[in-house]
This record gives structure tokens, sequence and C-alpha cells, in this order.
């Protein structure tokens, strides 16, 4: 079963190499589906967790048998996918976990739709094409039978959809989105409801600089992406009660991995008092202090990544020049994921498969720091070792002769 499993997995890959353009994922998709693969076969068995995979599959089988699922909502609507693949490829975990890496391989090329929109004039950097396909968490998520991968891919793509709606000034892309966005709100409905908030943030500013007949103020595209954001806060509180807000914290505030443990919500001015905490948790942790298991560990050896990132970010979203209307709904679409998650998410395990979709965000906003590190890196590797060795021994006497000068400058009048 795995193995004609792999086989359509592949030769699918190998079908949509042939319709892309971008040489650097023509080179590394394949190898990132081979990365998954071993990840499917080889890891997973021998890890000592093993999630919700056993949840998942039962729903699954459940169907495949004739029944009806009878989790939860979002685990059920997963479950009619997951049998699907279990009647066509082979009702086994590995079977689904390869499909997922499948899934995972085509993810970055919604992503370039959304760089490209966002910055129109950066080239896509083999960097971007690389964090995407291998930062090693994502791609450990991915490849688990269970929802991240077919939920991100439908998160991008839809994201991508409304990219092209401002960028092409063509509503054709929104009648594909709005089943995606279903679909989503099947399998994730708080990332459907972030999208949706995002992309009325970006028609907001679009419908501004159509009405004005200029471009409006920076400060008033600050003052329409807050508005949003306290709309999705006071919508927040008239669909979740907050002891429901309680129950799901205390609930994910469970296990070895749990942090912020026993904090609770008095009043929904505790909920937007401590959202940018929160927030700053779900982003980053676990942190230093936290790791007690080798998961733990592999999870913090992420952190200077997403530091990177995340400055990155902030970096070029600043230098470069950017679409207004496009890079308003991604940011609010990024600071509504992360804040919302951070919200109710209380244990580094479940952070760290739900706040994928969130770095790829980043990555994608700070792409143009990407591309000036990738270009200084060709620059280096285009000198010679040789000359390398020139210039540094030619810098180091150039350094000595600076410092001679400057010691015969500041002591003019002595001798030996």
């Amino acid at each position: 079963m795995a193995l004609y499993a792999f086989a359509v997995s592949l030769l699918s890959l190998l079908f949509v190499l042939t319709k892309v353009a971008d040489r650097t994922y023509r080179v590394l998709a394949p190898v990132a589906f081979a990365v998954h693969t071993l990840v499917a076969v080889v890891v997973l068995p021998l890890l000592p967790y093993r999630w919700d995979t056993a949840t998942f599959d039962r729903e699954a089988r459940a169907i495949l048998n004739g029944g009806l699922p009878s989790f939860s909502s979002t685990v059920d609507s997963f479950a009619a996918f997951h049998a699907l693949v279990y009647a066509f490829l082979g009702a086994d975990p590995i079977v689904l976990s390869l499909v997922n890496g499948l899934l995972a391989v085509l993810t970055p090329l919604p992503l370039y739709r959304v760089l490209k929109s966002l910055y129109p004039s950066l080239s896509v950097p083999r960097l971007y094409t690389l964090a995407v396909l291998f930062l090693p968490l994502p791609l450990l998520f991915t490849t688990l039978p269970m929802r991240d991968a077919l939920s991100i891919l439908v998160f991008v793509t839809a994201l991508a959809l409304l990219c092209m709606v401002p960028d092409n000034r063509d509503w054709r892309p929104l009648v594909v989105a709005s089943p995606l966005l279903a679909l989503l709100s099947l399998l994730r409905p708080e990332l459907a409801a972030v999208l949706a908030l995002g992309a009325s943030a970006g028609a907001s500013l679009w419908v501004l600089d159509a009405v004005s007949e200029k471009p409006v103020s920076l400060r008033l595209v600050a003052a329409s992406a807050t508005t949003f954001g306290f709309v999705g806060f006071l919508a927040l509180t008239r669909l979740v009660p907050l002891s429901a807000l309680n129950r799901r914290i205390a609930f994910r505030a469970s296990g070895g991995a749990a942090y912020l443990e026993g904090l609770q919500y008095e009043s929904w001015f505790d909920v937007l008092l401590l959202a940018p905490i929160r927030g700053l948790y779900f982003q980053f942790a676990p942190f230093p202090l936290h790791v007690n298991s080798a998961f733990d560990l592999l999870a913090l050896g992420s952190l200077p990544l997403l530091v990177f990132f995340f400055t990155g970010a902030l970096r070029s979203l600043y230098r470069t020049e950017s679409d207004r209307v496009i890079g308003t709904g991604l940011i609010v679409v990024y600071v509504g994921g992360v804040i919302g998650y951070g919200l109710i998410d209380s244990n580094f395990g479940t952070s760290v498969r739900h706040r994928i979709p969130f770095v790829l965000l980043l990555i994608t906003f700070a792409a143009p720091t990407l591309f000036g590190l990738e270009q200084s890196l060709e620059d280096w590797l285009r000198v010679r070792p040789e000359e390398r060795r020139e210039g540094d021994e030619q810098d180091g006497e150039r350094e000595e002769l600076d410092s001679v000068v400057h010691v015969g400058e500041q002591y003019p009048n002595h001798s030996d």
C-alpha cells in the first residue's frame, strides 16, 4: 500500500513540475518529497509521540466501513478526505503521511503568488524556497497523518487567490476562493476567520484609495488595520463566552509541554491586556527555561530562525516597496492569527503545529532580507579562496598601518 501511495504521489509531483517555471523549485521539490517520505517511513514509527494520529485514523476508518465519525466537527470534516485517501491508496497511516508530504511540497506554489503580490518587483529568492520546503518542524508536522498539510495548503491557496483580486483588478479569483474558504471553515474555522478579517481590511483600504483617487496616508492605513483588529476582538466577545475561553485554555494547558499554566481570564479586559504576551509565547515558545524533553529541545532549535524571520520581516516591510493593500491584509491575517491562537493555545506541542501558517507568512514578509542575504553569499562565493586570503591579508596590513598612524598622531613627540 505504501509503495503504491508513494508512486502515485511521486508521479503527481513530477506532473506538477512540468508546469512550473521556477528552476529552484523544480530541483528542490523532489528532494523535499524524498525527505517527507523518509520521515513518514522511518522517523515517525520510531518517535515516542503519537499526537492525535489514532483519532484521525479511527474516524477515517469509521467512514470507510460505512459508519459516521463522531469526534468533533473539525476532525470529522477532515475524516472524509482521510477516508477517500484510504479508499484509493490503502488504509494505512503511512499512506496519508505520503499524501501529506506531497501536499506540503506543493505549498510553495501559491506562496509564490502571495510573495509576488506583496513585493511586485522582487524575484523569488532561492533561500525562500529552501526555507518553506525544509524548515524542520513544519516538515515534520506536515508529514504526520493529520490535517495540518491539507489545511495549510488550502489556507495559502485561498490567500493567494484573494491577493489576486486587487492585484489584477479581477473578481474571478474570488469565485474560486469562496469554496476553499468554505472548506477551510470546516477544517480550521479560525484560519478562515482571520482570512476573512484580512480580506476585509485590504478591501477597505482598496476602496479608500479608489474613493480618494490617491493613496491614503500610512496613518489612515494603520487606523484601518487597528479598526479591523478591534472588530475581530468584538466578534470574539460575542461569539465565544469567557467561560468557554477559559475551559479551552485549561484543556490546552496540560502535559509536560504546557506553558502559562493556571492562567484564567477574569474579564475581557484581561484578554485584551494579555493578548500581546500570549501572542509572543505562541509565535516563539518554547524558550530555554521551558526545555524538559527532546521535543522541547528540537522546538527550541527553531527559535533563532523565528527571531531572524521576524526581524527580517520588520526590516523588509519598512525598507522595501510593497503593495499597501496586500500588505495591510496580510499583516491583519498574521497579527489576528497569532493573537487569536495565542489567546487559547497553552502547549508547545500544539502551538508549533498551529503557528506553521504564520511562520510561512513571516518568511514571505522577510523575502527581501533573504534576497539580500542570498546576494551577499553569492558575491562571497564568487571570490576565489586565494583572492579572499589575499584580501584578508591586505585588510590586516591596512589595519596595522592605521594603528601605527593613529599612535603617531596621538603621541607626536614620543620616542624610545
